[in-house]
């Protein structure tokens, strides 16, 4: 018979510290990196928008100091998010509703970290979370997280297996999406081509050949459950409602967030939210044609948007782009031809997304195998 692992809770393998308040406006342009809620992203952390405090500004923050081989867990909002903290991202310390967990010498540190990183792990953190507004879950809640503890070398050898994992999928995803990559730009190149083909022609400022409009403020404590997708600034749904206020085809541009700018197409009916709608005027610009030039023109897009804080798009900010205008007929031949080539570069792009999808469902069931979970 296999030998039972023992499950010990976490706070008696390993020293739980909540982060430090860090004040924003005592950031500097560099020094100890602060590890915030964003930055903790599912089993990484993101660099993209990186702070830093001054490690000698006499603040008592010493218990949130980080070490390598430390791992951090979020504790609001998108709660039980982990991740691993390399030598290289020393120096470093855990901000507010950021938590510090050091193994102690009972647990190899790769090892906890494929434990906590574990789908299994993650949803008891967020059964134990609570709130209405957004998720919170306290230190105490996570303290008592049991998890399996298996002898140091049975630990190191399962971690030694989990890494390799990673490594060989990180591999393989980051080929499959560097192929999706290449499939968009070259349908991106030739829809750009296909515009080139009416250079010459006579253009208008967008708002005057379509109408621009905003969409309706829309809370979670708002949505009424049902079909109809609320679209906003990210790249999915928000919510799904009971009542559209755009009845489709309609083309939607994000209004804010860090994908504020990002123009999508919906043929169904849909609840405009954080965002903006563009209406062709049917008797001068086709819909599809008008839609191929704004996503051939996406990058244009995001660099109109603007703001301190979170980025915001307006419908000012894109009313005087110069849409080419020529006759309708040949508005309808080009958006079929572009047409032709999405729908041929997307098909491809969904098996590459769905075989994406298999291998990440085949690594939880690996994960849970090797873990024992």
């Amino acid at each position: 018979m296999t030998p039972s692992i023992p499950t010990l809770p976490l706070d008696q393998v390993a020293r739980l510290t909540g982060g430090y308040a860090f004040r924003s406006a005592n950031y500097v342009p560099a020094g100890m990196r602060v590890i915030r809620i964003s930055d903790v992203q599912q089993g990484w952390l993101s660099d993209k928008h990186r702070r830093f405090y001054d490690a000698n500004s006499g603040e008592s923050f010493a218990n949130a100091t980080l070490q390598a081989g430390d791992c951090v867990m979020t504790l609001t909002g998108y709660v039980g998010r982990v991740a691993f903290i390399e030598p290289d991202t020393l120096p470093a310390a855990a901000n507010q509703r950021v938590l510090r967990i050091a193994p102690g010498p009972e647990v190899e540190p790769r090892y906890l970290f494929h434990v906590l990183n574990h789908p299994v792990l993650r949803e008891r953190v967020i059964s134990l979370s609570g709130g209405s507004a957004q998720r919170n879950v306290s230190v105490k809640a996570v303290a008592g997280l049991k998890i399996p503890v298996p002898s140091l070398v049975l630990q190191r050898r399962r971690a030694a297996e989990l890494d390799e994992l990673d490594r060989v999928h990180g591999q393989y995803r980051q080929a499959v999406e560097e192929e999706s990559r290449l499939l968009e730009q070259q349908a991106w190149q030739a829809g750009r081509q296909w515009l080139g083909c009416l250079d010459g022609t006579p253009t208008q400022p967008l708002g005057q050949v379509a109408r621009l409009r905003r969409g309706q403020s829309i809370t979670r404590s708002r949505v009424r459950p049902g079909p109809v997708p609320v679209v906003a600034g990210g790249l999915r749904p928000a919510y799904f409602h009971d009542e559209p206020n755009r009845e489709g085809p309609t083309i939607v541009v994000a209004g804010s967030g860090a994908n504020a700018g990002h123009v999508s197409w919906w043929e169904e009916p849909i609840f405009v939210s954080d965002a903006f709608s563009v209406e062709p005027d049917p008797g001068r610009l086709d819909p599809r044609f008008c839609y191929h030039f704004l996503k051939i023109n996406q990058q244009r897009l995001y660099e109109r948007k603007g703001g301190a804080g979170v980025p915001h798009l307006y419908p000012r900010d894109v009313a005087g782009l110069a849409v080419p205008v020529p006759d309708l007929g040949t508005q309808r031949r080009v958006a079929a031809d572009v047409d032709s080539l999405s729908d041929l570069s997307g098909g491809l792009r969904e098996k590459l997304c769905a075989e994406l999808d298999l291998l990440d469902r085949m690594l939880v069931i690996h994960r849970r195998c090797i873990l024992g979970l």
